[in-house]
This record gives structure tokens, sequence and C-alpha cells, in this order.
């Protein structure tokens, strides 16, 4: 991995140091990220940082009493030498008094690193000496705004997310659009508590690499990769995207969900039903492209891998971190990154074990897809209908992703947060922008909750809406955490209240039903063939999708 050796094997051998790993871990990554000059303003919540940072020996130490004159002598060193400049203070007012020269910093794109001491949150407005509301305080201010709780210092999941996120300050504060940043640390008593142990959670730098479209820029990167067991990931993904990842790329594995939009051919689609704990289907090095992914079991999968290496391609302002092993961002359109990867050699047994894989659970998929009511007609409305596919989110998306949607579909989800919320609002507004056919397939749940959509505008001819009726939030059902509690019914799945009958006839709407357990297939021909926009409701035994997810 493009990672240094971490400082915590290289504090003073002759001194003890501060038993936090939080704090270690802020000096460990301002070294990393080239750091020399650290202004300290005294203060009893701060001690364990300026002790950390003294003690690390990678700094050249400065103490100034006044925050505001310390902020401007920070500003003056990281001008003059080019490199960022942190400072660091105590809690309460004391960071205020860095607004002044981390405004001047803001308009002049200059570098600062504000890393403040703060009381632990459970004090904040409690009337508690030097406490008051830090986290946000400085946000007109500066770039971007972190803030780490007490629990990091000795919670795993939490440190990671610490790390994360002081990786994501670090690199906007040197970004093409350089500027402050504010990083807010939590610290509980015993402040001082010394070690000679090294740390027992380690940070992981997470390199970003902002290359001027040219693959000369990540070169050493593409030549890491040789031999190498590489896979790319695709979720949701634009034109562009679509376009360099719908090539052939020699041994690498692409897997793709039906957001992707891309055909799956050579490529790796329908995979995660029959997913295995098979070590020879582990990647050494995972490439992600586009949004978020639907599959839980592909990335509590890659969540289990161990040693893994995350490289993600696009433009982001958040540093996605979903698999827990992210190492670099390239900053960069896809298909620059996959075109330079595509003459790149990959091993090519790990391709063909997972060719040989999809082969295998494409053809289970399909047979399980013929056997349940529910995705068995799914599939028959992707071959009847041509042009764009909207889903909603929960069980929806899911039943969704069993299916071979044509290549001709353009499939739509609304990953971004991945909520109920809008699906069907989403989806009429395409349609109105579109010349193209759009059916939506949505849970009764969602549509119960953007009802207000089917009055909002009047509905173009081609618009479908197909409600999968299975008596509520059908997912909660099927979800470890709600299944088995008594309340299920009467707080999480909900029969909404849903005349679509009625709603239909109001609103200009042909209506039709469609029972699984007594299919009539005409009714979905003509609920895809005959003009005007139409609602088709379609009759879902619980049992069947229980059975399935």
């Amino acid at each position: 991995m493009l990672r240094r050796k971490s400082i915590f094997s290289n504090f003073m051998a002759i001194t003890e140091t501060i038993d936090n790993d939080v704090c270690r871990m802020l000096a460990s990554l301002a070294a990393d990220y080239g750091v020399r000059h650290v202004v300290v303003s005294p203060g009893t919540r701060s001690a364990p940082l300026a002790v950390v940072f003294h003690r690390s020996g990678h700094f050249c130490m400065h103490t100034v009493i006044d925050e505001r004159c310390a902020a401007f002598m920070a500003l003056g060193m990281a001008l003059k030498s080019e490199r960022p400049v942190l400072l660091i203070c105590t809690s309460g007012s004391a960071l205020m008094n860095y607004g002044p020269a981390l405004t001047e910093a803001y308009y002049r794109r200059v570098p600062l690193i504000a890393i403040t001491a703060d009381r632990p949150a459970r004090w904040i407005d409690q009337l508690d000496s030097q406490t008051m509301r830090q986290h946000g305080a400085l946000s007109a201010v500066v770039r971007r705004s972190a803030d780490i709780p007490v629990a990091a210092a000795c919670d795993a999941q939490l440190f990671s997310k610490a790390v994360r996120e002081v990786n994501e300050a670090f690199s906007e504060a040197l970004s093409g659009r350089k500027g402050p940043v504010h990083i807010n640390v939590q610290l509980d008593v015993p402040l001082t508590r010394m070690t000679n142990a090294d740390a027992a959670l380690e940070p992981r730098i997470i390199r970003s690499i902002r290359p001027e479209a040219s693959a000369a820029d990540f070169s050493g990167i593409i030549a890491s990769l040789a031999n190498k067991k590489v896979m790319i990931i695709c979720g949701d993904t634009t034109g562009g995207e679509r376009s360099a990842l719908c090539q052939t790329i020699p041994n690498i594995p692409v897997l793709t969900e039906a957001q992707s939009n891309i055909p799956t051919g050579l490529n790796i689609g329908s995979f995660d039903r029959f997913l295995n704990e098979d070590k020879a289907l582990e990647p050494d090095v995972i490439i992600t492209v586009g949004g978020s992914l639907v599959s839980a079991r592909l990335k509590n999968w890659l969540r289990s891998v161990k040693k893994l290496r995350h490289i993600s391609l696009g433009f982001d302002d958040n540093a996605a971190d979903t698999f827990g092993y992210l190492d670099t961002r390239i900053e960069c359109s896809a298909p620059v990154f996959i075109n330079a990867l595509a003459a790149n050699p990959a091993d090519s047994a790990f391709a063909d074990r997972w060719e040989a894989f999809y082969a295998d659970s494409a053809e289970r998929t399909k047979r399980l897809v013929a056997e349940n009511p529910v995705t068995e007609t799914i599939a028959e409305l992707a071959g009847l209908h041509s042009g764009d596919v909207h889903v909603s989110n929960g069980s929806a998306i899911r039943y969704a992703q069993m299916v071979r949607w044509p290549h001709s579909s353009s499939f739509m989800c609304n990953r971004g947060v991945s909520g109920i919320d809008g699906c069907t609002s989403t989806a009429l507004g395409a349609a109105i922008a579109s010349p193209t056919p759009t059916l939506l397939i949505t849970g009764d749940m969602s549509a119960a909750y953007d009802i207000g959509a089917l009055g909002a505008a009047e509905p173009p001819q081609a618009f479908r809406i197909a409600v999968l009726d299975n008596a509520g939030g059908d997912i909660f059902r099927n979800i470890t955490a709600t299944a088995a509690l008594p309340e299920l019914d009467r707080y999480f799945v909900v029969k909404p209240r849903l005349p679509l009958r009625r709603l239909a006839e109001a609103y200009g709407y042909r209506y039709l039903e469609y029972d699984c357990a007594a299919p009539d297939h005409t009714v979905l021909e003509r609920f895809i063939n005959d003009r005007g926009a139409a609602i088709l409701r379609i009759i879902i035994d619980p049992k069947y999708s229980a059975r399935l997810l």
C-alpha cells in the first residue's frame, strides 16, 4: 500500500508519550501530509496534543500565548514556506481568536490546520468552565470541519471514522482549492496519562491525487497493480463512466449492479445472491466507480477481506471509505484511469475464477427468478418495456437487482441517500423531461409516501407506475434487526392506506391489477403497450418475498 512508516514507532525512545491514539494519529498524519511548523498556545485541555506533537520529533514547535497572534504567525510561516502550518489551542473561547487569521487564509487560499482541544460533548451547555459549542464555530472561514468524539480514542470503528475525517481535512487544505481547515478534538481526563507502548490503533494515510487528465499522473499506481488480483466495482454511473466500463478490460472482473447501466457481457452482474467466502475470489485491490451500492452482501464480504487496497475514482467532496480500506482517491474521470489500466497485465487466473463463479451464479439466479412469482413478474415487465426504468428503494430495488434488464434501458434509483421519499416524483420529473417511455417500479410504502406526486403534474402518455403491493414495508420482514420483533406489523411493516384504483381515476391514469398468485400475462402487456399513463397494482403474498430476500 502507498503508506509511509507510521511515526508511532518513531517517538523519542528516551521518553514516554501520551496514551491517546487520537492525539498520536493527528501527529502521524500531520507528518505524512508535510506539516513541519506547529504553533501552540498554552492550555490544559490541549496539553496532550502539545506533548504528542513535541515528542514525535517531527515538528518545529513554536509557543505563542495569544491565539490571535499565533494564527497570524502561522499564516506568515505558511506563506513563506509554501507548506501547511498547524495550530493547537485549548478549549473555550480560545479558538474564536483564530477567526481573523483563518479568514485571511480562506481568501488567500493558505493551508492552515487549526486543531482545537474540546471538553467531552456531555459538558457542553452545562455551565462547565471553558466550554462552548466549538464544532462548527469557524465553519464560515474554513474549507472543512471535523469533530472527533472522546470515544474515538478507544473504539476501533470511531477511530477509523476519525482517521477518514482527518485525512479529508488535510487533503482539502492541500487541494487545488487550498485553504484553512478545523479539526475539533474532544479530550477527557486523565489528559496526560503516559505510555511507552505503541498505539493500539494505527492510522492510515488516504492519498488524494488530482491528475491533469493524463495517465502519466498516476503511472506509478498503474505499475503497482501489475499481476495483482484487481477488481472494479461500479455503483450508479454517468454516461462517460459507462462508456469506459463497457469495453473489455483484460483480466479484471467488473462487478456491476442494475443502476450501473453497464451491459453485463464480460462484466459480473447479479452476483451477490450466491456470494460466498471462497478465498480464491478475494481481490488484492478494488477500484470503485460511481455512487453507492445496493448489495449489503458485497459490502460485508469486502469489509471482511484482510489487507485489501481500495482505490476510488471520480470527483467527491468526501473520502468514501465504504469498505474500511480506502488507500487512494484519484480525482479524474473514470475513462482516463480505466483506459490506462486496460493496458496493464493483471492476474488472469483471478479473472478466470470470477468468470466461472459468475457463470454458475447467473444460472442459479435465473432459476431463482423463474421460480418466484415476484421476480418472474418484474422480469416479464423488463422484457416488455423498452425505455427508462426507475425503481424505488427498499425491497423494490433488491428485487430488480436479480433481473437482467435490456441494454437499451436506462436504469435509475435514488441511491444518493437511499430513502423512499420522492421516488415517484423523481420518476415523473424524468418522464416529463424525456421523450422515452418511463416505467417506475415502486413498493406500496414508497408509493404512499410520495402520493402527492400524482397531483403534481400531468403525466406523460408513456408513463407507467407498477406498485408492488405486499402489505407494507416488506424489507422489515427480511432484515435481522426487525424480523423477529413482536412490534413488526404495528411499527415497521405498517400496511399503508393506498386506494390505488380511486387515485388512478382521480388523476387520469389507467388502472390495472395483476395477482402474482393467479397471473394473467395479458394484463402486463396491456399495462405496457396500451396508450395512456397507467398504474398497475401487483398483488404479492408476503411469504414469496420473505423466501426471496
